[in-house]
């Protein structure tokens, strides 16, 4: 998403056959604030709008795929707003560092590095703040021995990562069993 100042909020990543600006299609509507870009070579299909009602109106299949991709959008969005409603800034960074790490590349034993180098500007517009918080956050994990900046990567200490895994496998776990 895009704002009037220009600030972004990315909502998901498109997945294999996930369809872009559905909604908008569906209700026939012809701008939103919402845009895609792709990061890597990808092939898109575009339907004019009668391309679109027709498939809506003859293929179950279409249909189906259709309103899966919605569905999965859909409780993307749930679990946004309730990170963004219950978790700190702070506990949003940790999860997106722990979330972003590559289990099987460990330096000296105990750090964890990142998948996927990400400037601080991205990384907060991925957690909902601003680059002058992820700054701030990411020097006071780096303080705390969490972090570590090596090559201006982030590393991530390989014990706090799987105590806060095992942290959060037990909440969701009781959330769960609460909800039965």
């Amino acid at each position: 998403m895009l704002n009037e100042r220009g600030v972004q909020k990315i909502l998901y990543t498109l997945n294999r056959g996930w369809f872009f600006g559905e909604i908008a299609a569906i209700l026939n509507i012809h701008y939103t604030s919402l845009f895609s870009f792709a990061e890597e070579d990808t092939i898109i299909y575009k339907l004019n709008s009668i391309q679109f009602k027709e498939l809506m109106d003859s293929s179950k299949v279409f249909r189906d795929s259709l309103m899966s991709c919605i569905c999965y959008k859909l409780i993307s969005l749930r679990y946004e707003i309730e990170n963004l409603v219950f978790n700190s800034t702070r506990d949003r960074l940790i999860r997106y560092l722990c979330m972003n790490l590559d289990e099987t590349d460990v330096e000296d034993g105990k750090w964890l590095n990142q998948r996927y180098r990400k400037t601080h500007y991205e990384i907060g517009i991925v957690i909902g703040t601003t680059r002058v918080s992820v700054s701030r956050l990411i020097r006071d994990l780096r303080d705390e021995g969490i972090i570590r900046i090596v090559n201006n990567a982030i590393q991530v200490n390989k014990d706090f990562y799987e105590k806060t895994v095992e942290s959060f496998m037990h909440k969701t776990s009781l959330a769960q069993n609460r909800k039965k």
